[in-house]
């Protein structure tokens, strides 16, 4: 899976549609967020997460009160008071799973007027897909990215200095891991 672009509507820090795209390389194959802390990088993967794996991320496959509060709890506060109609993620990346190749854009929106309601849209090539279409390949997806996994190759800064406590040489071991995954 390779990002292209993501889209973050009042979520987290990020009050309003912010958006950042990521530019395709074959010499650079590898994006890196970096910057200040509290300047939105673990929020950043945070909505990844969840624009990719929904409810999945507290390990439901449905809605439930756990996750419409964990959802609230991660809105933009100022869009909340400003009674904002606009909370969503929306995210476009370019697939390789099985019978699931080409570019996809899923966007999760939100919806506060009378209850907490999530809508999930998605595209293939342009094309939207059905609710049918879109499970399936949801299915695909969590069978061939589990969040654990995405947890790994989308790792947030703050789990390096965790890491950091347990060996003296992170680089040395980031660097390792590196070449056992490759050969």
């Amino acid at each position: 899976m390779r990002l292209k672009k993501i889209t973050i509507s009042n979520f987290g820090i990020y009050q309003n549609e912010n958006t950042f795209s990521f530019p395709y390389s074959k010499d650079k194959k590898v994006s890196l967020i970096i910057g200040k802390n509290g300047s939105g990088k673990t929020t950043f993967l945070n909505a990844m997460k969840i624009c990719l794996f929904g409810s999945m991320i507290l390990k439901n496959r449905t809605i439930t009160k756990n996750y419409e509060d964990f959802i609230l709890e991660k809105l933009n506060k100022n869009a909340l008071k400003e009674n904002s109609p606009k909370f969503g993620i929306r995210a476009t990346f370019i697939s390789n799973v099985h019978n699931y190749d080409g570019e996809f854009t899923i966007e999760r929106n939100w919806n506060l007027s009378d209850k907490f309601n999530e809508t999930v849209s998605m595209h293939r090539n342009n094309i939207e897909l059905t609710e049918d279409q879109q499970m399936s390949f949801f299915n695909a997806f969590y069978h061939a990215f589990p969040l654990d996994l995405f947890d790994l190759f989308y790792l947030d800064g703050e789990k390096i200095d965790q890491l950091s406590v347990l060996n003296s040489n992170i680089f040395n071991l980031l660097e390792s891991s590196y070449y056992d995954l490759i050969t």
